[in-house]
Order: C-alpha cells, then structure tokens, then sequence
C-alpha cells in the first residue's frame, strides 16, 4: 500500500492558509459595509453590498469550507489508513463500520484522499475496495540477453476509457487510472 504523507501534510498546512485568507476575506468584507454604512449614502451602500457579498463573503466563507474540509481528511486519512493496515481486504464496507460511518461517506472520503494524493496510484474498485496498482502490473523492460515474455513483447497502447471516454496509454498486463473521471483503465 502506498501512502504519500507529504501530500497529507501539504493538504493539512494548505487548509490552515485557505481558513485564514478565508476569515481575511470575510473581515476585510465586513469592514468595508460598517464603513459604507456610516456614509449616509444609500446608493454607497447599496453598491459596497453589491460589491462585497460576492467578492469578500462568499469567497471567504467558500475557503473557510475548503480548508476545514482538507483538515478533516488529513485527520481521518490517519483513522482510515490505522483499520487499512489491519485489514488485508481493504473493503470500504468494512472501513465504514469500524469508522461508524455510512458507507457512501467513507467511499467520498476516500475518493477525495485519492484526489489529494494520499493514496499515489489507488483507485476504488467495483466492489468497493481501494485498490492499487501493483508495480508488478507495470511494464518493465527485460535485461539484454534474457528472453521477453509474451506480455513484455506487446508495446504500451492507447486505450478509451469506459468512464469518460478518454483516450489513456496503458502498459501491457496493467491498470492506469482515468486522470479525469478516476476510472481503471485496463490493458486490453
């Protein structure tokens, strides 16, 4: 199983910048109205709301969301991965009732860690499980001298993707992800 803690550190330390540039956003939007408000103007007013809610509020509270959101998986990547460790199936199912959590918010949870990289090379498959691509699935060119399997002689091609459509180079006897709809693309 490949981990990539860098990228959980990077997702943690970037969700504490995202909520403070968020709650920076909100203030400086709220500073501005109390000052439009105090000018007796009302088409000022009128206009610093205009302004403001979409251009300060609404951002502000947006990252506020954002960074609270890569906090949360930072800290729940370390729950997933302690039962992921203990569990040789790594089954979604039985991820979810350790967790105490439904089935479908594990598999989101564990979607979105995919998407952050915490989990280099993993996809969810069919059955629920995270799966990674094995290195032995990947192509490798044999030593000078040695004899080429069968599977080594064939040469990487462009497969689509079932998902999306796609079109995504696969190497012979592996399994690439969809770099856009995250779907398995096997060597066909």
């Amino acid at each position: 199983m490949q981990i990539d803690r860098q990228a959980v550190a990077k997702a943690a330390s970037s969700g504490n910048v995202f909520i403070i540039i968020g709650w920076i956003l909100v203030a400086l939007s709220a500073l501005l109205l109390i000052m439009l408000g105090v000018s007796a103007e009302t088409d000022a007013l009128l206009g610093g709301v205009c302004c403001t809610v979409p251009c300060g509020f609404v951002p502000g509270i947006l990252l506020i969301i954002l960074g609270n959101k890569r906090k949360r998986m930072a800290a729940l990547f370390e729950v997933y991965l302690g039962f992921l460790q203990r569990d040789p199936t790594s089954s979604l199912d039985n991820l979810a009732g350790a967790a105490n959590a439904p089935v479908l918010q594990v598999q989101a949870n564990i979607q979105y860690m995919i998407k952050l990289k915490f989990f280099p090379d993993a996809f969810i498959s069919n059955d629920r499980r995270l799966t990674f691509r094995s290195e032995s699935n990947m192509y490798q060119p044999t030593p000078e001298g040695q004899p080429m399997s069968a599977a080594t002689q064939q040469s990487p091609k462009s497969v689509y993707c079932p998902g999306c459509g796609a079109s995504i180079v696969v190497m012979p006897g592996g399994v690439t992800m969809c770099e856009y709809c995250q779907k398995p693309v096997s060597y066909q």
